[in-house]
Protein backbone atom coordinates (compact mmCIF):
# COMPACT_ATOMS: atom_id res chain seq x y z
CA UNK A 1 0.00 0.00 0.00
CA UNK A 2 1.22 3.47 -0.90
CA UNK A 3 0.21 6.78 0.62
CA UNK A 4 -1.41 9.54 -1.41
CA UNK A 5 -0.83 13.12 -0.32
CA UNK A 6 -2.11 16.29 -1.92
CA UNK A 7 0.39 19.11 -2.32
CA UNK A 8 -0.68 21.91 0.01
CA UNK A 9 0.29 25.50 -0.70
CA UNK A 10 1.65 27.60 2.20
CA UNK A 11 -1.78 29.29 2.24
CA UNK A 12 -3.44 25.93 2.93
CA UNK A 13 -5.01 25.49 -0.53
CA UNK A 14 -4.81 22.07 -2.16
CA UNK A 15 -4.73 22.76 -5.92
CA UNK A 16 -5.27 19.16 -7.06
CA UNK A 17 -8.19 18.61 -4.69
CA UNK A 18 -9.77 21.85 -5.91
CA UNK A 19 -9.16 20.85 -9.54
CA UNK A 20 -10.78 17.45 -8.95
CA UNK A 21 -13.83 19.16 -7.43
CA UNK A 22 -14.14 21.30 -10.58
CA UNK A 23 -14.34 18.30 -12.94
CA UNK A 24 -17.62 16.87 -14.16
CA UNK A 25 -18.82 13.70 -12.43
CA UNK A 26 -17.60 11.27 -15.12
CA UNK A 27 -14.12 12.76 -15.48
CA UNK A 28 -13.73 12.91 -11.70
CA UNK A 29 -14.76 9.24 -11.38
CA UNK A 30 -12.19 8.16 -13.97
CA UNK A 31 -9.27 9.99 -12.41
CA UNK A 32 -10.28 9.07 -8.85
CA UNK A 33 -10.24 5.42 -9.91
CA UNK A 34 -6.67 5.93 -11.14
CA UNK A 35 -5.71 7.52 -7.81
CA UNK A 36 -7.18 4.51 -5.99
CA UNK A 37 -5.17 2.16 -8.21
CA UNK A 38 -2.04 4.24 -7.59
CA UNK A 39 -2.57 3.87 -3.86
CA UNK A 40 -2.87 0.09 -4.23
CA UNK A 41 -0.29 -0.68 -6.94
CA UNK A 42 2.14 2.26 -6.90
CA UNK A 43 4.96 2.21 -9.41
CA UNK A 44 3.80 -1.02 -11.02
CA UNK A 45 1.31 1.18 -12.90
CA UNK A 46 4.28 2.20 -15.07
CA UNK A 47 3.75 -1.12 -16.86
CA UNK A 48 0.27 0.02 -17.88
CA UNK A 49 -1.09 2.98 -19.83
CA UNK A 50 -2.22 4.64 -16.57
CA UNK A 51 1.12 6.14 -15.60
CA UNK A 52 4.33 7.31 -17.23
CA UNK A 53 7.60 8.88 -16.20
CA UNK A 54 7.83 12.49 -17.33
CA UNK A 55 10.57 13.25 -19.83
CA UNK A 56 12.84 10.52 -18.35
CA UNK A 57 15.06 13.14 -16.65
CA UNK A 58 13.19 13.40 -13.36
CA UNK A 59 13.65 10.05 -11.65
CA UNK A 60 10.62 10.30 -9.37
CA UNK A 61 8.36 12.64 -11.43
CA UNK A 62 5.34 11.00 -13.06
CA UNK A 63 2.06 11.60 -14.85
CA UNK A 64 -1.10 9.71 -13.85
CA UNK A 65 -3.39 9.33 -16.84
CA UNK A 66 -7.17 9.12 -16.75
CA UNK A 67 -8.46 9.85 -20.25
CA UNK A 68 -7.66 13.50 -20.97
CA UNK A 69 -7.28 14.21 -17.25
CA UNK A 70 -3.70 14.16 -15.99
CA UNK A 71 -2.13 14.53 -12.59
CA UNK A 72 1.57 15.26 -12.26
CA UNK A 73 2.97 13.64 -9.16
CA UNK A 74 6.16 13.00 -7.28
CA UNK A 75 7.12 9.75 -5.58
CA UNK A 76 8.78 10.31 -2.23
CA UNK A 77 10.72 7.12 -1.51
CA UNK A 78 11.39 7.77 2.17
CA UNK A 79 7.69 8.03 3.09
CA UNK A 80 6.44 5.67 0.34
CA UNK A 81 4.11 8.51 -0.71
CA UNK A 82 2.89 9.99 -3.94
CA UNK A 83 2.52 13.77 -3.76
CA UNK A 84 -0.19 14.97 -6.17
CA UNK A 85 1.21 18.28 -7.45
CA UNK A 86 -0.90 19.47 -10.37
CA UNK A 87 -3.98 18.37 -12.30
CA UNK A 88 -4.89 19.42 -15.83
CA UNK A 89 -6.79 18.49 -18.97
CA UNK A 90 -4.36 17.40 -21.65
CA UNK A 91 -4.02 19.86 -24.51
CA UNK A 92 -0.83 19.30 -26.49
CA UNK A 93 0.21 22.94 -26.78
CA UNK A 94 -0.08 23.52 -23.01
CA UNK A 95 1.51 20.38 -21.61
CA UNK A 96 5.00 21.86 -21.04
CA UNK A 97 3.47 24.78 -19.12
CA UNK A 98 1.44 22.40 -16.96
CA UNK A 99 4.49 20.29 -16.13
CA UNK A 100 6.45 23.43 -15.23
CA UNK A 101 3.72 24.38 -12.74
CA UNK A 102 4.14 20.97 -11.12
CA UNK A 103 7.94 21.31 -11.04
CA UNK A 104 7.59 24.69 -9.34
CA UNK A 105 5.26 23.20 -6.71
CA UNK A 106 7.63 20.30 -6.15
CA UNK A 107 10.54 22.70 -5.62
CA UNK A 108 8.50 24.71 -3.11
CA UNK A 109 7.37 21.50 -1.36
CA UNK A 110 10.90 20.17 -1.06
CA UNK A 111 12.26 23.52 0.15
CA UNK A 112 9.58 23.72 2.83
CA UNK A 113 10.27 20.14 3.97
CA UNK A 114 13.95 20.94 4.59
CA UNK A 115 13.16 23.69 7.08
CA UNK A 116 13.45 22.30 10.66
Amino acid sequence: MYYIDYYTEPSGNKPVAEWLDSLDRNARAVIMDKIDQLEEHGLTLLRTNMMKRIQNRDKDFYELIGGRCRIVLYYEVISNSFILLHGFIKKRQRETREINIARSRLHEYQTRRQIP
